[in-house]
């Protein structure tokens, strides 16, 4: 039977990247894009956030990611990107503000941005399966650090009871709307600023879905907890904005 602790075994042997800057902290180096296919940088002048490919023309990504900066800004998708300011292999694509989507209520942190290409799928670019229920506690997500190289990092994490984040978080956290983690084991990985809108990830690396995006409240601290919008409560509200091509597992 498929074993992602094990799997994850190898992979947390990897070089970690320390320092409280970082945007995964004590984040682990992706060797190959093709552990993250589906992630996505957004640049918004000179801020920057995350996202996740859900079909050849959407991307998946946080209300609170789409909303820096100014109105009537554009932004830069970058795709195959695995050095945050260096773009060898990689290929980016201009869309203006009229191209998000965002929740009706205006307030849950969620986003969908429609791309004026059709995107051509390979190894290292690609869509995820969105929702269903959790292999186990165990989930990860990709970001970059803070270094001079901004190599692109990843960090595993674990589903924590709801009542860690109201205590940190308080009336900030929905727990009917939000997830709530805790680094994998004690190992002080946290999400931190400009990781906004990445995709949380359970079945990684062979049975990958994506369950959450990343929230604006997180304390960016070691052993923090961090905060996600739970995916599978907003399926239907992506299928009726990008129509019924998207990839989903349905927790029943």
């Amino acid at each position: 039977m498929w074993n992602p602790v094990l799997y994850l075994a190898a992979f947390a042997a990897f070089p970690a990247v320390f320092g409280q800057e970082a945007r995964i902290i004590n984040g682990n180096l992706v060797d190959t894009l093709r552990r993250f296919p589906h992630h996505v940088t957004i640049k918004i002048g000179d801020d920057f956030c995350s996202g996740s490919i859900i079909s050849d023309k959407w991307i998946l990504t946080s209300l609170s990611c789409v909303d820096k900066g100014i109105e009537g800004k554009e932004y830069q998708i970058m795709f195959h990107r695995r050095y945050l300011w260096d773009n060898r292999d990689s290929f980016s694509v201009s869309v203006p503000e009229s191209a998000v989507t965002r929740y009706p209520t205006g307030y849950d942190d969620i986003a969908l941005i429609k791309l004026p290409i059709y995107l051509v799928f390979t190894d290292e670019i690609k869509p995820i399966k969105l929702g269903g229920k959790p292999f186990n506690d165990l989930v990860v997500m990709a970001g970059f650090n803070d270094y001079s190289s901004k190599d692109l990092t990843y960090g595993m994490f674990a589903l924590a009871s709801k009542n860690v984040c109201k205590r940190d978080y308080g009336s900030e956290f929905d727990e009917y709307l939000q997830l709530c983690t805790l680094g994998w084991r004690n190992n002080n990985q946290a999400p931190c600023t400009h990781d906004e809108g990445g995709g949380l990830v359970t079945g990684w690396p062979t049975q990958p879905r994506l369950i959450g995006v990343l929230s604006r409240s997180t304390s960016c601290k070691e052993a923090a907890p961090a905060v996600f919008t739970d995916v599978n409560k907003y399926l239907d509200w992506m299928i009726s904005v990008t129509g019924n091509d998207l990839l989903i597992e349905w927790d029943n």
